[in-house]
């Protein structure tokens, strides 16, 4: 009998590697329907941290880094288990009591992947699982309080190679010049590049690094620019997004988040923002629903299609 393994068959839809439950209170089994090698959940209050915990580096299940924050990996206090991955098809999260919404991926080829990787301060590759070039990264210093570093193939203008913008961040893109963060090529089908800035690659550290492609029927990483009303953005999905992140670039913007559990309606779309503490606004209308991906609407509550302005996203169906 042969096992394959996630890495070697691409997903044909977005339900066998991406899930989202809203609602959750501490101690909440949730059926993810895969093993989740990576999870972000975010309380629907104020105050309440966004927290990311990773299979890979997860193993005492109290493992977690703070989208919001430049600190280093944390471990919850206690002996309860906060984030547990190796559940089968099941993660159970049990942080905070608020209710929260949790986003639960799985690897898979074609469309994300997770490396952890040593720094070592010089540029180097790092190897991945992909098998197609990553359209998305995002990096953090897993061992340092310094930036997620975030890079995608909606810079490609110029040289886009040295640009980058951070998660825990609403700045807008900045350039770190050739080679401190991407080093001096574009990532490949099988290796990513890493310079020589500390915040991706200072020696002895720890780093993670997420890496996202547009799979066809899955996900798509793509761009835009502004209009100042209303337009569709097409993904080549026929059911719609059911999970859209949206961020502004070339000036001040958070890193927001729509999904379908909480609500993109034809009408006021609740959205958390991973680089805050806040809790999710509910008053705006600043996305719809559209078949073939979602559709962005400009309303200052959010600022996601201001006319001439430029934007990055991630849509998963």
């Amino acid at each position: 009998m042969a096992i394959r393994a996630p890495m070697m068959k691409e997903p044909e839809s977005g339900s066998e590697v991406f899930n989202l439950a809203g609602g959750n209170t501490s101690g909440t089994l949730i059926s993810a329907g895969f093993p989740t090698d990576f999870m972000i959940s975010k309380g629907e209050g104020s105050g309440t941290w966004p927290v990311a915990s990773t299979r890979l580096t997860n193993g005492d299940g109290k493992t977690y880094l703070r989208t919001d924050s430049t600190a280093a990996e944390a471990v919850t206090g206690g002996t309860d288990k906060h984030f547990e991955h190796d559940l089968g098809n099941y993660f159970r999260q049990d942080w905070g009591n608020n209710p929260s919404i949790t986003y639960m991926f799985k690897r898979a080829k074609g469309w994300f992947d997770v490396v952890a990787y040593t720094g070592t301060g010089s540029a180097h590759t790092e190897k991945h699982s992909l098998g197609v070039v990553p359209e998305m990264m995002i990096v953090k210093n897993r061992t340092d309080a310094y930036p997620w570093n975030v890079w995608t193939t909606g810079f490609l203008i110029g040289s886009a190679n040295n640009e980058y913008l951070q998660l825990n961040t609403s700045g807008a893109k900045a350039d770190k010049g050739a080679p401190e963060f991407w080093g001096s090529s574009y990532p490949t089908s099988s290796v990513f590049n890493i310079g020589t800035s500390s915040y991706v690659n200072r020696s002895a550290s720890n780093y993670i690094a997420y890496l996202f492609a547009t799979l066809a029927g899955v996900s798509k990483v793509g761009s835009f620019t502004g209009n100042g009303s209303s337009q569709n953005i097409a993904c080549g999905f026929s059911a719609g997004a059911r999970f859209v992140l949206i961020k502004r670039t070339d000036s001040t913007g958070d890193w927001y988040i729509w999904d379908t559990t909480r609500g993109i309606v034809t009408g006021n779309d609740p959205h958390l923002s991973l680089n805050t503490t806040s809790a999710e606004v509910t008053s705006d209308d600043s996305i719809d629903p559209e078949s073939a991906g979602f559709t962005v609407n400009q309303v200052s509550a959010t600022n996601i299609n201001v006319s001439s302005a430029s934007y990055i996203f991630l849509a998963i169906a």
